[in-house]
């Protein structure tokens, strides 16, 4: 009977959903954001520039859909910290630039989050999730050209972006992004770095990283001075899931045994 039952026991342990810990971790550096000016007709005697008008920023960190956000003007000297933490995620956000024009000159950001979650035994067919949020922009207004202007922005990033999942279920997610984007008087062009790190049907460990110089051009042939909008910044997000796991034929086919075992066993008692 003592091996019976410990058979029985090894069926129900088996069925029992096993603990995994669930991670989701993204970070993004956005360094070095400037702009040059090239003078597209160098024989008619105008030097190329440039003017901006700068918006107020969006500047913020949280956890989706908690989210919250924080506000600052351009005209003010800018180092900017968000920190926050909460239960299995944590997220950052900082970004410097100066003064007015200065913030197209060496401004910097950069973005961290993770959700974690430890894996804690729960209920057969119960879901944990833990999400993150993390943004923040260094430059977000318009430009005007001068006649036979072309400017470029440009700016390094290092993106890394990290998921770990114990079984085929979980679906947990990491994004890291950087970006430089605006309107080249057709349409709506953006130069980004993104690093994914992606769970769909399957397991383990997965990291990507990436670091790359973008590169993002405007140019003006126009008899007429041209506007148009810049943006660019950086944003780390991700979504750690817990599933629990669907027994494998083979964990079903354990349990079943266990259980004709023990019925087995009492009707040869009575």
């Amino acid at each position: 009977m003592k091996s019976l039952s410990l058979v029985a026991l090894l069926a129900a342990a088996a069925f029992t959903p096993a603990a995994f810990g669930q991670s989701a971790t993204s970070t993004v550096e956005f360094r070095n954001f400037h702009y040059t000016l090239t003078d597209l007709t160098p024989n008619d005697g105008l030097a190329p520039s440039a003017t901006f008008t700068f918006r107020t920023f969006l500047f913020g960190t949280g956890e989706d859909p908690k989210f919250s956000e924080k506000k600052y003007s351009t005209d003010d000297v800018v180092t900017q910290n968000i920190s926050m933490s909460m239960p299995g995620a944590t997220v950052y956000a900082s970004t410097t630039a100066g003064t007015g024009q200065q913030h197209l000159n060496g401004a910097s950001a950069y973005t961290y989050g993770s959700a974690i979650i430890t894996g804690n035994e729960k209920r057969y067919g119960d879901t944990q999730y833990n999400y993150y949020s993390s943004s923040a922009s260094v430059c977000d207004g318009t430009f005007t050209l001068a006649p036979g202007t072309k400017i470029t922005f440009y700016a390094d990033v290092y993106a890394f972006a990290s998921s770990d999942t114990g079984v085929y279920t979980d679906q947990s997610v990491a994004y890291a992004t950087g970006w430089l984007g605006g309107f080249d008087g057709h349409h709506d062009v953006v130069a980004e770095v993104q690093a994914n790190a992606i769970h769909h049907g399957d397991y383990g460990l997965k990291t990507e990283e990436k670091t790359q110089s973008l590169e993002l051009s405007f140019s003006n042939y126009n008899a007429e001075p041209f506007t148009s909008y810049v943006y660019a910044g950086a944003q780390s997000s991700g979504t750690a899931v817990d599933m629990a796991p669907v027994p494998e034929p083979s964990t079903y086919a354990m349990f079943f045994a266990g259980l004709g075992l023990i019925a087995f066993a009492k009707r040869r008692r009575t």
